[in-house]
């Protein structure tokens, strides 16, 4: 059983123990071993501070003005791997709660930059559990824990008793999930001194995350905190994340530090004040004596410099290396320079049992807690338990706190080069870890948030296609609601590429996410295989996406087609809503190509749908699409009046779209009438949600208009702002590069 399920022989214990049984010499059973290791394990190695006394002292400073003013402050660690970032994260963490601050500590995993906002779902819940966390929890408004608990709802005590929150698509949705998220991390990391929140290897976070981030670093006035943020330079992600920190450094709040290599002189002072050295006797046997050894040391720094280059974990891992060895010859023997070697190394001498942990641990591929591992490795609680504290031992993985007062520790690697070479070396087992991983994982799902795209991710590598695409569809959908948008997309065509059933659906979900990010031909290649598995039922839908598509390019004739098809589609299916939005479009499109009179028409025959169907988005659509008309008339009063309405009507929506036009165009005629500052209170509201919904082409379209109004009120500067933010954008709708040959792109005004 032990060959079919993991792939790997019994241990030696094991056949020892079946001999026993069939000759009936079974010993008494050794009393249970059970709860987490209480390992005797050596003090991990740890290299004195040296060469970092500027950022270090820079570092305190920051938190330092953090505690001082009661504003917060952004600290930001750069640099290349293995450069001692996640070292100097953990001094002041250990520097910050010393004072008596509140600190939390997010690390982020390769592999896991699908799952929306994983690292605060990591930060926050140890918080969040504890007595202090609940409590502040419970104090914030009604409306902010309703929003926490889209993230933790199991973790507030009183989440059943919630209202539900309104969906994140709905008018303001993101900007008031992200308000209640940072008031409640205000909470948890107020005290004694500033707070600190950490995020280390931020450059495997994903997108939503980010867009946290940089919303947080944007608003850090009245933040009791210290944002701290570390990553590996180099990488997809740096600019974005460089920008985030340039913004605060702007408003002299946020610091920058790029980390170097440790220079020669560095390398020597870590081998003179580090642990004894077998072959180096450092006992102090007179004048004569010591200077031999100081002579031995400077040659042994020499040789280290060299092999290592200065990189601080290469030397963490040579000096751990030398410190362990046994013998005392003459010649002090450097272990292997690359960090592949070096950890192969100390892999060879692991034992049956902790070498199927690890392997177990490096599938999972992120920090694990041991309920996981074992379930993974398929061994005992006591097999496990001692494999565990083997690797702790060998220094091969670290323990870190669980997640809050009396929760079981979690363990992570040492370094993600081990895992990488771990996970290579799983060979035969690997697929029957990943599914039993994923199993854990699976039931989880549909009680902890997050836990589909994990699930599938490992479903996926055990072979289980039609599970994990299941998985990934619900993962997107997921993505979708928080508006992490990339992560949504990427999910949704993973499922497909996996053989999801529903091929139209997802077709349909990646021609609106595309769409949204103004790229057209994608777009409309997606929906036209949506529209090809499509029900009739279903089509009408498919071609009111393809026709909004071309009338966003201008091409109004093939728009009109497209909305005429889906009207055919619609056949004798008595859907009024669909036929209101149909005639809307239609007489957008008429509108748009100069026809007010037949766009009236169509109008009419829209606003009839509507009172048939009583759809509040066809409501919405109508309302605004009279108004436009009546501005267009001339008559401002009745354009108001129109488009007021159909703001009330988007009020009640999820989908914001309806609401960003209302303001749009709302604005427009309030600038007709003189009512400069009413427009502008529209627009830059019209703003915000577009840039949460992600409409790169509307976001573009209001930005220009912003400047056109900010240009009439004599504001220039401001005006010259929002019209290079709108140029940078317009230039990336259609055909990224390529120069601007779709002029109606660019003309955008209203919709």
């Amino acid at each position: 059983m032990l060959d079919a399920e993991l792939g790997a022989p019994p241990l030696a214990e094991t056949t020892e123990l079946h001999d026993a049984i069939q000759t009936n010499r079974l010993a008494p059973s050794p009393a249970p071993v059970t709860g987490q290791p209480t390992s005797s394990a050596p003090t991990p190695f740890r290299l004195p501070l040296v060469g970092r006394a500027r950022e270090w002292a820079q570092m305190q400073s920051v938190w330092n003005q953090a505690g001082q003013a009661g504003q917060g402050r952004l600290l930001v660690l750069t640099g290349e791997a293995g450069i001692g970032k996640s070292r100097l994260l953990d001094e002041l963490l250990a520097h910050a709660q010393a004072q008596g601050a509140t600190t939390s500590l997010a690390r982020c995993f390769p592999g896991e930059n699908s799952l929306a906002f994983g690292p605060f779902l990591e930060a926050l819940r140890p918080l969040l559990l504890g007595e202090s966390g609940q409590s502040a929890a419970s104090a914030l408004p009604a409306w902010q824990q309703n929003e926490v608990a889209r993230l933790f709802p199991g973790l507030l005590r009183d989440a059943a008793d919630l209202l539900p929150a309104p969906l994140l698509e709905s008018p303001g949705g993101q900007a008031r999930f992200f308000r209640a998220l940072a008031d409640l991390l205000a909470a948890l990391l107020r005290g004694e001194a500033a707070g600190v929140l950490a995020f280390d290897d931020l450059h495997w976070a994903d997108s939503a995350t980010l867009d946290l981030l940089a919303w947080l670093a944007r608003r850090l006035n009245g933040l009791p905190f210290c944002l701290a943020l570390a990553w590996r330079s180099g990488e997809s992600s740096e600019l974005q994340l460089r920008q985030l920190a340039q913004a605060a450094q702007r408003h002299g709040q946020g610091a920058m530090f790029t980390l170097n290599r440790l220079l020669a002189e560095d390398v020597e002072r870590l081998v003179q004040s580090g642990p004894p050295i077998p072959g180096i006797d450092q006992t102090n046997r007179g004048t004569s004596h010591r200077s031999a050894v100081d002579s031995r040391n400077r040659t042994l720094a020499r040789r280290l410099y060299a092999e290592t280059e200065g990189i601080p974990f290469l030397l963490a891992e040579q000096l751990a290396a030398l410190a362990a060895g046994q013998d005392a010859a003459p010649e002090v023997r450097i272990a292997p320079a690359t960090v592949r070697d070096l950890f192969a190394s100390r892999l060879e001498s692991l034992d049956g049992v902790a070498a199927q942990v690890i392997s177990a641990a490096a599938v999972i591929g992120r920090s694990f807690d041991l309920e996981t591992v074992q379930a993974a490795a398929g061994r005992s609680e006591e097999e496990s338990l001692l494999g565990l504290e083997m690797l702790l031992q060998r220094r091969l993985v670290v323990e870190q706190a669980g997640e809050g007062a009396g929760s079981p520790p979690r363990y992570d690697f040492c370094h993600e080069k081990l895992r990488e070479l771990v996970y290579a070396e799983t060979a035969l087992a690997r697929r029957r870890l990943h599914r039993r991983v994923a199993e854990s994982f699976g039931r989880r799902v549909g009680r902890l948030l997050g836990s589909a795209a994990p699930a599938a991710y490992h479903y996926r590598w055990a072979g289980q296609e039609e599970e994990a695409a299941r998985l990934y569809a619900m993962a997107g959908d997921e993505a979708r609601q928080l508006y992490a948008n990339a992560e949504s997309l990427a999910h949704y065509r993973t499922a497909l590429a996996l053989g999801h059933p529903e091929t139209s659906r997802l077709h349909r979900s990646i021609g609106e996410l595309l769409t949204l990010r103004g790229e057209y031909v994608a777009a409309l290649l997606a929906l036209a295989q949506a529209a090809s598995g499509a029900s009739p039922a279903d089509l009408a839908g498919v071609e009111e996406q393809i026709g909004a598509v071309y009338q966003r390019r201008g091409e109004w004739q093939l728009a009109e087609e497209h909305y005429r098809a889906g009207l055919d589609a619609l056949g004798g299916i008595e859907n009024h809503a669909a036929r209101a939005h149909l005639f809307s479009a239609l007489s957008h499109t008429a509108h748009r190509r100069g026809d007010d009179a037949r766009a009236l028409a169509l109008a009419e025959q829209a606003q009839t749908a509507v009172f048939a169907g009583n759809d509040a988005q066809a409501q919405a659509d109508v309302s605004n699409l009279l108004g436009l008309l009546a501005r267009s008339r001339g008559e401002g009063e009745a354009a108001i009046r129109h488009l007021q309405a159909s703001l009330t009507a988007a009020a009640a929506l999820a989908d914001p779209s309806a609401e960003i036009a209302a303001r749009n165009n709302l604005a427009l005629a309030l600038v007709d009438s003189g009512d400069f500052a009413g427009a502008q209170t529209h627009l830059l509201a019209a703003l915000e949600r577009c840039i949460r919904w992600g409409d790169r082409h509307r976001e573009a379209a209001l930005h220009n208009n912003l400047a056109d109004l900010l240009h009439r009120a004599g504001d220039d500067e401001q005006a010259m702002g929002h019209l290079k933010q709108a140029v940078a954008i317009f230039a990336e709708i259609g055909e990224p590069g390529a120069l601007p040959t779709n002029a109606e792109i660019w003309k955008l005004v209203e919709w």
